[in-house]
């Protein structure tokens, strides 16, 4: 049977009724569209209309598990979460759908997080699997799938490439924690002044070993949109890949500020937000962890 065949056999096949198998829907009608049929993934936008399912909140939701499963699991749950990681990538470079720019910030991230998976030989062995089964051209096939590499690759290579290195640093103590504040929350829609006065940071200064010393601010906006300042201790731009606060991915405004958007999660969500680290990924393969 022809891949294209086969997927939409597995698209005829699944349960359509809530937001998660909408998700596995997309994947799938995105993998089928990327082998050049598009009648299934045109069928997105009506189809979660009748569910009730938000696109933005469903594709961010299911980025954000994404990205856990990717930097906590292995096996199985890792093959399903790069595969899908694979599919989203289908579905962003297709561009058969309108996605709303929070949710691809978001599968952007997700897709990123799969070049840095760990995996083992009989992970390998699945993938190689599934590059057999779906041919897809060039254009769509996630290096991280389709020419991964293994631990025990990683193992020889680091014998004449140093390993990235995860620095771990504070922003310093506070006098009271997001827990505290959330009670003074409780029937406000906007930030308060004082969880605004809590979150933030101004001109920290670290010394990031290997990238010099960096002036590093955040503060938090009035519509839940947290902003990040990373520079150089000379004003310069620091040279970073990529920004995230915990696993919501960033939107680069200028060379020195990153945004991330908070508010579609709901006001808990917010707040559970705000007590995670800012990772920073430094284009020599730093990553700096700000807690």
């Amino acid at each position: 049977m022809l891949p294209a065949q086969q997927l939409t056999q597995q698209i005829a096949a699944l349960p359509l009724n809530d937001e998660r198998q909408f998700c596995d829907f997309i994947a799938l009608a995105a993998r089928l569209a990327a082998l050049g049929d598009f009648t299934q993934i045109e069928r997105a936008p009506v189809l979660a209309k009748n569910l009730n399912v938000n696109l933005e909140h469903a594709l961010m939701a299911h980025s954000r598990q994404g990205v856990v499963v990717l930097s906590e699991k292995s096996g199985a749950d890792l093959v399903a979460a790069l595969i899908g990681a694979q599919d989203f990538f289908c579905l962003m470079e297709t561009s058969a759908i309108e996605i709303p720019e929070n949710a691809r910030l978001s599968l952007q991230g997700f897709i990123d997080e799969a070049a840095d998976a760990m995996i083992d030989c009989i992970a390998l062995e699945a993938l190689q699997e599934f590059a057999a089964a779906y041919p897809l051209p060039d254009a769509f096939r996630l290096p991280a799938v389709f020419n991964p590499i293994t631990n025990i690759e990683l193992t020889l290579l680091a014998a004449s490439a140093e390993p990235r290195k995860t620095i771990e640093l504070s922003w310093g103590r506070v006098k009271r924690t997001v827990p505290e504040l959330a009670h003074a929350m409780a029937f406000v829609s906007k930030p308060t002044d004082s969880l605004k006065e809590y979150y933030k940071r101004s001109h920290v200064e670290i010394d990031v070993p290997g990238e010099g010393m960096h002036r590093l601010s955040r503060r938090l906006e009035e519509d839940w949109r947290v902003v990040f300042s990373i520079e150089q201790n000379d004003g310069r731009s620091a040279e970073i890949e990529s920004v995230r606060l915990g696993v919501l991915p960033s939107q680069r405004l200028n060379p020195t500020r990153w945004v991330v958007e908070i508010s579609p999660f709901g006001k808990s969500a917010c707040l559970a937000a705000l007590d995670q680290a800012l990772v920073i990924r430094f284009e020599s393969g730093t990553r700096l962890k700000m807690l």
